[in-house]
């Protein structure tokens, strides 16, 4: 449950507690305060009590409607005495007599009318919300969704943010940073049916592997649950979305693998939460509900180090080098090797090598712009970015394009790049070459003596 429903389900009780409406009303958006408001005038309706004629006017009207809907040529034959409706007027006078239970299921109607009205205002947020989706296709005919691509080539030079995260950049392939949401509805709403000790692997995209117990692994089609000593692993242009009994989320972005190792996930009120999993390769987000207890843990450990978080929001990636980066979007990570542990607040990323301590925490940097320089250092919508070992080039970017790049901020302030991503390519750097191939070796082509 988000802070605006958290906050409109305090409305109520307070409205029930006898607060006045317009004091529940404070703060509250439109849409919620009409829903609000839909609840208060309900509650003002008063329920008389049923005299014997005004009984026997309704039941002579329900039967009458039933009569005129299906026809008496269409009743079956009955015995001689019994009416067709019998069973129902049986039904009814019971019912009617009884005034109790037709106040109780009065108010299960009204909840019901409630949970739907809530539900489409969910709706509406989340279609508001949601952006513009477009089918990909690549080469090998795997099917994604990715962002409309008017948004991610948006030709902006210095579009540069230090101290954080450049506000609408998109990074292509990484790990959906706002999984699908669970709609929750005021009093009647419950969340997946799943217990601590299990979770649900969902918004399925391309291919995702679950491992069995046998050690084969098995396509992910639509929701499947999940246990400590579980392996999920997604493949090209895949993601999926692990979530928690707690409402804690782990999200994979495409050739990820990561297994649960302890599982837990207890609410506040039931103890304490245990999360550990491993991540082997690959990239993913954590949504992780905060608790303020220091015996709740949800961990996440990679071949150079682990990270601890109680209640934050968090990515890590993990390359084929052996090398792990955690970067922090809010509160706060403990992260580990070598007995060195580092602690990493909202904006930072620390780098852990195996073998290495994590790196001390420094500020992040990102945007997008177009490379005017290459080499050891680069220059990108008019700022310079130094390179390192660990730098990762993707596409094979070049003078004229337009790439994202992620990095941090050195002691000295310098920017340091630690990702560079080719968006979209310069038509000057586009070429066309016929000829015959002349040689084809591991690493080249000759064609026509280029």
């Amino acid at each position: 449950m988000n802070e605006l429903e958290q906050l409109f389900q305090q409305r109520i009780e307070q409205l029930e507690a006898g607060k006045p409406l317009e004091v529940c009303l404070e703060e509250l958006p439109e849409k919620e305060a009409r829903a609000l408001r839909l609840i208060a005038d309900i509650r003002t309706v008063s329920f008389s009590e049923a005299d014997e004629e005004s009984i026997a006017e309704q039941r002579a009207a329900v039967l009458g409607a039933a009569a005129k809907r299906l026809g008496a040529a269409a009743a079956p034959a009955t015995p001689s005495g019994v009416s067709f409706f019998s069973p129902l007027q049986t039904w009814l006078d019971w019912l009617l007599t009884r005034r109790e239970l037709a106040v109780g299921l009065t108010l299960v109607l009204i909840i019901a009318l409630i949970s739907v009205a809530w539900f489409g205002l969910t709706q509406d947020r989340n279609s508001d919300e949601a952006g513009v989706i477009a089918s990909v296709v690549d080469d090998s005919g795997i099917e994604t969704l990715a962002e409309d691509a008017t948004s991610a080539a948006a030709d902006t030079e210095g579009g540069l943010s230090e101290e954080g995260s450049l506000a609408g950049n998109t990074v292509p392939g990484s790990a959906a940073t706002k999984p699908a949401n669970n709609t929750f509805i005021p009093v009647i709403s419950q969340p997946a049916k799943v217990n601590p000790q299990t979770a649900t692997v969902s918004t399925v995209q391309g291919l995702v592997e679950i491992q069995g117990e046998d050690g084969t692994w098995a396509s992910v089609n639509r929701v499947n649950t999940i246990s400590a000593g579980a392996r999920v692993r997604t493949g090209h242009l895949s993601q999926a979305t692990i979530t928690f009994f707690d409402g804690s989320q782990a999200s994979l972005s495409a050739n990820t693998e990561i297994s649960i190792d302890e599982l837990n996930a207890q609410r506040p009120e039931e103890g304490f939460r245990t999360v550990v999993m491993t991540q082997y390769i690959g990239e993913s987000e954590h949504s992780v509900q905060f608790r303020n207890d220091s015996g709740s843990r949800y961990e996440v450990n990679t071949p150079a180090g682990s990270g601890i978080a109680r209640g934050t929001k968090f990515g890590v990636l993990v390359t084929p080098g052996l090398l792990a980066r955690f970067v922090v979007t809010e509160g706060k990570v403990d992260v580990t090797n070598l007995n060195r542990t580092v602690s990493v607040i909202a904006g930072q990323l620390t780098t852990a090598i195996a073998g290495r301590a994590p790196a001390a925490p420094a500020f992040r940097v990102t945007g997008e712009g177009e490379v005017t320089q290459t080499g050891a250092v680069w220059t990108i919508g008019g700022q310079t970015f130094q390179t390192h070992e660990q730098t990762i080039i993707i596409g094979n970017p070049q003078v004229g394009d337009l790439v994202f790049v992620e990095g941090h901020l050195s002691p000295e302030g310098e920017r340091v790049a630690d990702r560079i991503i080719l968006l979209r390519r310069t038509l000057a750097n586009h070429f066309q070459l016929t000829g015959a191939v002349e040689a084809i070796n591991d690493t080249a082509w000759t064609i026509a003596g280029q």
